[in-house]
């Protein structure tokens, strides 16, 4: 007798490299044959062969969903991780971006509406009580804008408080620490502050001035921003209504000599989605679309010694620090000493010089 006994059997496989199987356990969930028939049903099927073909979004865009703490490109990673030994070429987040724009919202509402329904029965044990169906709230939450149709229907809570799995793009943390040196120029980093309209913006200059802050001439000229420093002359905008559903920071400026230069590495630095570039100007974000922006804007002035406002930046729960160290030095980081001895996070720079914090994973 054998030790072994072989089962082989014939099975249908979709034609291609993103063959069921190649992109995760979603596939044995989802047969592809009815992802496929959904997409027939709602037009977006391709038009034309595509790095990334309508099937191939669909999955990913349910993928989200399971890690909604991870960027586009860590999510494609994860969903594509039986794949590396192809060495495929990996979407960027703009991509990524623009294939979800694509396909749009049709055909998950189609998926659901084919899949969705009671997976207890009457016989399932501790589905009913005393002919009640039994119900279960999970503990899942998600951040929306501070819209007043938003809060109309879903009303806050006078004990809410201010919590986010870091890195959350849609907060921003700014801690202060005390440094005995003192500003001799502008800072080359900057906030801009959010407003909904030019009434806000005066009602929220007035009340800043109330609190300590002064105008400030950069030499900005006549814009519809108002350029201002807090007590101790740091330098911020208070916009008006440039930028919408961003919470109270609009975007962080970052003055730069190279603006397309600095998006290609922070893009890939921090796997936000590239909005706009130009021999000026770069605008960055959060490839889920929330939260400020990262905004670099060309100057003449040089960088003279280091920076009193700067970024901290940290890696995805459960990612490897000197891993991602290494990474972003391949990227063109570079390692410095600011006297920082044995503390728990990494010092570096990035290619124009500018100082930042590579954080723990938390």
């Amino acid at each position: 007798m054998q030790d072994q006994s072989v089962i082989t059997r014939k099975i249908a496989v979709a034609k291609g490299v993103y063959a069921p199987g190649h992109l995760g356990e979603l596939t044995q969930i989802l047969d592809f044959d009815l992802v496929d028939a959904v997409a027939q049903e709602t037009g977006t099927v391709q038009q034309r062969v595509r790095l990334l073909p309508t099937r191939v979004v669909i999955y990913f865009v349910l993928a989200l969903a399971l890690f909604e703490h991870s960027s586009y490109r860590r999510v494609w990673a994860k969903m594509t991780a039986g794949l590396r030994v192809l060495k495929l070429t990996a979407p960027t987040a703009s991509g990524l971006v623009r294939a979800r724009r694509r396909v749009g919202p049709k055909p998950f509402r189609a998926l659901f509406d084919t899949v969705a329904g009671c997976v207890g029965r009457p016989s399932t044990p501790g589905v009913f009580w005393r002919e009640l169906r039994t119900v279960a709230i999970d503990a899942t939450s998600m951040h929306v804008p501070d819209r007043p149709a938003i809060t109309a229907g879903y009303r806050k809570r006078s004990t809410d408080k201010l919590t986010f799995v870091y890195p959350d793009p849609v907060a921003v943390c700014i801690d202060l620490i005390a440094s005995p040196e003192p500003k001799t120029v502008k800072n080359r980093v900057h906030v801009d502050l959010a407003t909904t309209s030019a009434a806000h913006q005066a009602e929220v200059v007035t009340r800043l001035r109330d609190l300590g802050a002064t105008p400030a001439d950069v030499g900005q000229g006549d814009v519809p921003w108002t350029v201002m420093a807090d007590p101790e002359g740091n330098e911020f905008c208070v916009l008006d209504s440039l930028y919408q559903d961003t919470g109270p920071i609009a975007s962080v400026v970052v003055d730069c000599a190279d603006p397309r230069a600095m998006a290609r590495f922070w893009g890939m630095a921090m796997d936000w989605t590239l909005h706009k570039v130009t021999d000026h100007n770069a605008v960055l974000r959060s490839a889920k679309g929330v939260g400020p922006y990262l905004q670099f804007l060309r100057t003449p002035d040089v960088k003279t010694g280091w920076n009193r406002v700067h970024l901290d930046v940290r890696p995805y729960p459960g990612d490897d620090l000197e891993a991602e160290a290494a990474r972003l030095r391949t990227l063109g980081a570079t390692a410095i000493d600011l006297g920082q001895s044995d503390v728990p996070w990494t010092v570096l720079a990035d290619p124009e010089g500018n100082e930042f914090c590579l954080l723990a994973p938390g």
